[in-house]
């Protein structure tokens, strides 16, 4: 058994997919179900549908000699065996004895189809699936010893799901004899190099890839979307994205992030925006500061988060960081401009009266917030020449833009 893990778009169904084409291609067989997150499906859809595609494909002599003595507990999952099996309609219907006696007569017939070849059987989203689902797919990963069958999940990280047991039956799944963890992490650059120009159709330079490499994290399904964007739009060989010169988000991304902020809570939203306009990494104290919370209040938040898989602990006490850039744009994105110019305001004012203020995080609020350019000027020169006594020329640079900007009343190029 594997559970693929992994963030939203990082590629576990792809994996799921690969795995069984191979399988398929030596000769075994599999089966494949999505679960849904939706509260009008019926028990065991991903199950229901999974069986159902396997009867409507199977000869009706091997189909009978599969499902042995569970016909007529298979029929409560799937109604049409009795079409492809007429001779079930003399079967009495089951009585009623809890799931114990269907859940067998499942794992009777995969098993009996996993001793014939090999068997790859796929739930992809397992979050999705309700609680009967998952406990089904407990229940095989226990009761098929025999045979050759392969159980494949894919697992959201960090995130819940549609059942209250999703957290329990993972350590449980994951802790039985033979199974295997796969975290499924962001491609490599030469992976993103290949990816991005099978998207666009031809090379790219050097400098684009990096660019996109560095914002997306490898995510594949962030790299395509933005592929698609900046090729839409003629961009795709600008270097500017280097430095943050694009600042759109793809749609795509955009709507999945959104997704996954609308089911938290409003306090744990409220947070997550706030600290996205401190940075990508934030401190608490800070953060809590500026909501006017407790610090046990804006803690609570940030559990949320982070089971959500949007943020997630940063190195040095008392921070945190938001779990992928894209993800960083889009929550900062969500605030009204009006409330963001705000919070850019009442950043810097902490951090000025603060015991050794950041000479670069005040240039970056003051020029975000766009009322006091005098301030915003000075800040951004000092945070320059700082940045090149270190020799971070790519940054001085950066800053050095920002003060020539400011100082011509042109537009300020970086901020959030």
């Amino acid at each position: 058994m594997v559970l693929i893990s992994g963030e939203a778009g990082i590629g576990k169904t792809s994996l799921a997919r690969a795995i069984v084409d191979d399988a398929r291609a030596a000769g075994g067989a599999a089966l494949w179900a999505t679960a849904v997150a939706d509260d009008g499906a019926p028990a065991f859809w991903p199950w229901r549908t999974l069986l159902t595609t396997h009867v409507q494909r199977t000869e009706p002599h091997a189909l009978a000699a599969q499902i042995g003595q569970g016909g007529a507990q298979l029929c409560r999952l799937v109604p049409e065996l009795r079409q492809r099996l007429p001779g079930l309609g003399l079967l009495p219907a089951p009585e009623e004895g809890g799931r114990y006696p269907l859940f067998l007569a499942v794992a009777g017939l995969l098993g009996a189809v996993a001793g014939a070849g090999p068997l790859t059987v796929v739930l992809d989203d397992l979050p999705s699936a309700d609680t009967d689902s998952l406990l089904l797919f407990e229940f095989l990963a226990e009761e098929i010893r025999e045979g050759s069958l392969l159980l494949v999940a894919t697992v959201r990280s960090g995130t819940g799901g549609r059942s209250d047991r999703l957290p329990q039956a993972v350590a449980e799944l994951v802790r039985r004899p033979g199974a295997r963890l796969l975290p499924v992490e962001g491609l490599a650059r030469p992976a993103v190099r290949r990816l991005v120009e099978v998207v666009a159709g031809r090379a790219v330079p050097a400098a684009a890839v990096e660019a996109i490499h560095r914002r997306t994290e490898g995510n594949p399904f962030f790299v395509t979307e933005l592929v698609r964007l900046l090729v839409a739009r003629g961009r795709l060989d600008d270097a500017a994205l280097a430095v943050g010169g694009d600042a759109t988000i793809p749609p795509g991304v955009e709507a999945v992030v959104a997704g996954r902020l609308a089911a938290l809570t409003e306090p744990c939203r409220m947070a997550l925006r706030t600290g996205a306009v401190i940075g990508r990494s934030f401190p608490v104290g800070l953060l809590g500061d500026l909501l006017d919370e407790p610090e046990s209040s804006v803690l609570a938040a940030l559990d949320e988060a982070v089971a959500a898989g949007l943020v997630r602990e940063d190195t040095g006490a008392d921070r945190f960081r938001f779990a992928h850039p894209l993800v960083h744009e889009v929550v900062a994105g969500s605030l009204t401009r009006a409330r963001r110019l705000r919070l850019h305001r009442r950043i810097a004012e902490r951090i000025e009266s603060g015991g050794t203020p950041s000479l670069a995080e005040l240039a970056h609020h003051w020029c975000a917030a766009g009322d006091d350019p005098g301030r915003a000027l000075d800040y951004a020169a000092r945070a320059a020449a700082e940045a090149t006594a270190s020799g971070a020329y790519a940054e001085a640079a950066l800053l050095y833009e920002r003060a020539i900007a400011l100082a011509g009343d042109g537009p300020a190029r970086g901020g959030l």
